[in-house]
């Protein structure tokens, strides 16, 4: 008897041990490239999307920013599963002359009716890339609060004024929003942001890009991250299990004490 209700507790530990990890929530099916070729007159987006799920994603958009202000939307409609799509998005320099960075998104949606979102590209409309200053991102783990980070370094003798800005999907956001810092000569500087998950979806990997911008709002830089979204049962299932495990043991001991007394083997 005894023998039997350990086979039972083994098994019910490996059942609450795996059942977490087999969890699967909804994934980000789309790929896609940007392709940036700029001309003396216009500057071109090619943009590539494969559906690399099993799920159709519809009411393709990719919207394109200028400065933070939304500046053209292309509509690309739906993308079923395996198919791919390209689209080109050309823009006259003559009406971005005054303007400093150039971004684009893309959003869909999927049969349930939620809308999912990811940046394509940063590109900076006029080159004031600083030689001079590192930045190093980190990967991010995000479940429903996160943090992510950027290792600025100044290998110059003057001190400069930045303002770091991240750009995510809509179904992530950041707090702040930006910051403004002050990176001393010869220094570095850590920035972090708090990450909130609003609906992103588990299981699902997100690109990210950080803004970099020096006096007058003149792009000086600009840097790629990733971002993982994980489960909240990885947080919160492992405390439960273990008290469901602990309590499993005590129940056990207490039914093998009394089979002992009775002599029931």
């Amino acid at each position: 008897m005894r023998l039997i209700l350990r086979i039972i507790f083994s098994a019910y530990v490996l059942l609450i041990t795996f059942i977490p990890s087999l969890v699967q929530g909804g994934t980000c099916t789309l790929v896609s490239t940007v392709q940036i070729v700029p001309s003396e007159e216009k500057i071109d987006l090619s943009i590539q999307i494969h559906n690399s799920g099993n799920e159709t994603a519809s009411s393709v958009v990719i919207e394109v920013f200028i400065d933070h202000t939304q500046f053209k939307t292309n509509y690309i409609g739906d993308v079923e599963p395996g198919q791919s799509r390209s689209n080109t998005i050309s823009i006259s320099k003559d009406k971005v002359s005054s303007l400093r960075v150039l971004f684009s998104m893309l959003r869909y949606s999927v049969s349930s009716g939620i809308e999912y979102s990811y940046p394509l590209n940063v590109y900076a409309l006029h080159s004031d890339s600083d030689p001079y200053l590192d930045l190093t991102t980190f990967p991010v783990k995000l479940i429903d609060i996160g943090e992510l980070k950027l290792l600025l370094s100044n290998d110059t003798d003057f001190k400069k004024e930045l303002k770091i800005t991240p750009l995510l999907p809509y179904e992530i956001k950041s707090e702040p929003i930006s910051q403004q810092i002050v990176l001393l000569p010869k220094g570095q500087k850590l920035v972090s942001f708090k990450l909130l998950n609003r609906w992103a979806p588990i299981n699902s990997q997100y690109p990210g890009f950080f803004i970099v911008e020096g006096p007058g709002g003149r792009v000086v830089g600009s840097a790629s991250f990733s971002i993982s979204i994980g489960s909240h049962k990885e947080k919160g299932l492992g405390v439960i299990g273990v008290l469901i495990s602990v309590l499993t043991i005590v129940g056990l001991m207490e039914i093998s004490k009394v089979l002992d007394q009775y002599n029931w083997r």
